[in-house]
């Protein structure tokens, strides 16, 4: 009797060594790093000189040293990140591109601010291939707001799973130095609450910015008016959309208010 039980236990010892083993070795390749990421001065792929100061896969710590140290960087991402608000106000162009697959950029910080604020005319936000913002369900605000600058966006880039009460879309481009160029990539799967005949569940253009979209989708994003629940874009103003067109990507429904054609 006694070897029987004796046998048993070494047993389960041993596939409770072999499952603890494994669970390591998910932990292990869900936090490992490439030895790339990380924020670069420059082009990684070129000559681009890695700041070491700034700690892998720290959004907040890359953007607080690239407005204080104005430059062109490239921020790498080698895993799903989780962030509060985030603020480029810096007369820099900062490209943020995901390694070794799709990377999550999820953002949990005060639902009463954006993921994402450019306030710099000067500024350059690029958001590259492998990377996805995602939102909250529970937003007062915008996911990605540009006050001024530039935002661009790149095929294998997605917006999405932002749920908010405001009306202005998952991504407002609001002033005469605002700029959204939409090369690729997918805004989709946004939600607005607000039932206002004019409410965007996706882009919202605001009199005066300037929307310019050559590639990539914009669909599939809703907002609680019945009458015309689908609402990707919203172009608000005559001169919301100066010099700029939307020819070449692909958009499910838009609505150009006080503005009666299309380039």
């Amino acid at each position: 009797m006694k070897n029987i039980f004796s046998g048993k236990f070494k047993h389960y010892r041993r596939v409770f060594c072999v499952i603890a083993l494994a669970a390591l070795a998910v932990f292990a390749a869900c936090n490992r790093h490439d030895g790339n990421s990380g924020l670069y001065l420059g082009d990684p792929s070129a000559d681009g000189r890695r700041i070491n100061s700034v700690p892998a896969n720290n959004l907040e710590a890359a953007f607080n040293y690239v407005n204080e140290n104005p430059g062109t960087y490239t921020l790498l991402i080698d895993r799903n990140v989780n962030t509060g608000g985030l603020t480029l106000n810096s007369a820099s162009e900062l490209t943020i591109t995901g390694t070794g697959g799709m990377r999550t950029v999820q953002y949990e910080g005060s639902i009463f601010n954006p993921l994402l604020t450019l306030n710099n005319g000067d500024a350059t936000l690029v958001l590259g291939e492998g990377i996805t913002l995602r939102g909250i369900q529970n937003g007062r605000d915008v996911l990605v707001s540009v006050l001024s600058g530039h935002l661009v966006m790149r095929e294998g880039a997605v917006i999405t799973g932002h749920r908010t009460y405001l009306g202005v879309g998952v991504v407002c481009i609001n002033g005469s130095r605002s700029f959204f160029t939409m090369e690729g990539g997918e805004i989709t799967g946004n939600y607005s609450e607000d039932d206002n005949e004019f409410a965007s569940g996706g882009v919202f253009v605001q009199l005066n910015s300037t929307f310019i979209m050559t590639g990539g989708s914009i669909t599939g994003n809703m907002r609680a008016n019945l009458d015309h629940p689908l609402m990707d874009v919203v172009i608000h103003g005559l001169t919301a959309i100066r010099n700029s067109s939307y020819h070449g990507g692909v958009i499910d429904y838009v609505i150009p208010v006080d503005w009666t054609s299309v380039d």
